[in-house]
């Protein structure tokens, strides 16, 4: 059994207040295979996708992205994927899975995998990233994906990849001031916000850098810190 949040007494030294709204949990349907640390989620036209994490020592099953129409309540499982530990984005209302580790090869991927309108095979859409890598970030931004960070070996990177989705080419950002991986991000207006995540010694981090993504910018501007 659970505990409920010991740490508000000691923070607040008092009972906190009755929550306005009727907040219960209830289980729904299981994912088909369980899946843990790097994994990543997005929703798009009314569906769940879930993918690129790990599913155990000898398990194959990391390289499954799992799709959850949030309506039925129906999990399906999608064309297994060549790489894990990869980065999720919408664009143009479709799933583009970036980057990645293809563990059979032991080498890393510069592809963007973009589940087909058909729903039946993964196609190739946008060229390569310049860099390839696994555990990076990304925001959407209009017509621009940015990829900042993330892993190749045993060092984290710090150098940044654009992509002009329209016209697809790619362009080299300002690289992030500390090499990092895992971060996790969000786009605020027209700041894109990247935040925690691991550098090489494999401490965590509480860094949050942000970055404007102005639509007069030819390119996104330099990453700022927080701090």
């Amino acid at each position: 059994m659970g505990v409920a949040c010991p740490h508000f007494y000691t923070l607040h030294m008092q009972e906190p207040l009755k929550l306005p709204l009727q907040l219960t949990w209830r289980r729904s349907n299981d994912m088909p295979f369980e899946m843990s640390n790097y994994v990543q989620s997005i929703v798009i036209q009314g569906r769940l996708y879930v993918g690129g994490g790990h599913a155990g020592l000898g398990s194959n099953n990391h390289y499954i992205v799992m799709q959850y129409d949030i309506g039925p309540g129906i999990w399906t499982t999608l064309s297994p994927y060549k790489a894990y530990d990869f980065a999720m984005a919408m664009i143009s209302n479709q799933l583009v899975l970036v980057g990645g580790e293809e563990h059979e090869h032991g080498s890393y991927s510069r592809v963007l995998g973009v589940w087909g309108a058909e729903g039946k095979a993964w196609i190739h859409l946008y060229p390569e990233m310049p860099s390839a890598r696994s555990r990076c970030s990304v925001v959407v931004y209009n017509e621009w994906l940015v990829v900042a960070g993330g892993v190749a070996g045993v060092e984290c990177l710090s150098c940044v990849e654009v992509l002009n989705t329209d016209s697809k080419q790619w362009y080299a950002g300002p690289p992030t001031p500390t090499p990092w991986d895992s971060m996790k991000t969000a786009v605020v207006g027209d700041m894109g916000y990247f935040m925690g995540g691991w550098d090489s010694t494999g401490s965590t981090m509480k860094k949050v850098y942000i970055s404007c993504l102005h639509p007069n910018s030819t390119i996104p501007h330099h990453l700022q810190s927080l701090q």
